[in-house]
């Protein structure tokens, strides 16, 4: 979306992040998106709420729930100085950046045990069929 582009309909955004209308409405209910309203009382999502809703549908995606990613959201609060927002945000993707190393610790030990188990399993197919372990 250009940054002169009219804004769009929840169904449009809803389609251009992949999730459901449904879930953009969720995201706003939670305060992870606030979206302007026209005078007809109709959401009219512009850059900035497409940028929040592709790092809110990003970090749900990666396994991270509602609370972390509203804080994250938060250190954007333009009543703050904008030191202490890019302070905040700092700290925030620090906390983010870490809590990602951990998910992807657990991730590759879960992905070693997975080929272990898949190389027990080949073996004993091929002990009992007396073929190689592949076929």
């Amino acid at each position: 979306m250009a940054p002169d582009a009219p804004p769009l309909g929840i169904g449009a955004v809803a389609r251009a992040a992949g999730v459901s209308v449904e879930a953009v409405r969720y995201y706003e209910a939670e305060g992870l998106l606030a979206p302007a309203r026209d005078p007809g009382g109709r959401r009219r999502y512009t850059e900035p709420d497409l940028t929040a809703l592709a790092v809110v549908t990003a970090l749900r995606t990666a396994g991270f729930g509602i609370a972390e990613v509203r804080d994250l959201l938060a250190v954007k609060n333009p009543d703050d100085p904008p030191v202490a927002r890019i302070d905040a945000g700092l700290e925030a993707l620090g906390r983010l950046d870490e809590r990602l190393d951990e998910r992807q610790a657990a991730l590759d030990r879960a992905r070693a045990l997975l080929g272990r188990w898949r190389g027990d399993l080949e073996a004993g197919r091929a002990a009992l069929t007396g073929g190689s372990p592949a076929g």
